[in-house]
C-alpha cells in the first residue's frame, strides 16, 4: 500500500518502526493487529488493522 500523503510522519528506518511496534506489543497490543510498511526511500509507517485483520484502521509514524 503506498503512502497516501506527504504530510504523514514516518519512521526513519524499519529498525526504528520495529522498536516502536515492540513497545506497543509489550504494552498489551496484539502483533497481528499491526504491520510495518516501507517506502522506497526506506522510511516506514506502522499500519493498524481492524480486529478482523482486513481493513486498515489507521497509521502510526514517528
Amino acid at each position: 500500500m503506498p503512502f497516501r500523503t506527504k504530510e504523514l510522519s514516518r519512521f526513519k528506518s524499519r529498525r526504528v518502526a520495529e522498536r516502536a511496534l515492540a513497545e506497543i506489543v509489550e504494552d498489551g497490543g496484539h502483533a497481528a493487529d499491526f504491520r510495518i510498511e516501507e517506502d522506497s526511500s526506506g522510511t516506514c509507517v506502522i499500519v493498524v488493522l481492524e480486529r478482523d485483520g482486513g481493513n486498515v484502521a489507521g497509521m502510526l509514524g514517528a
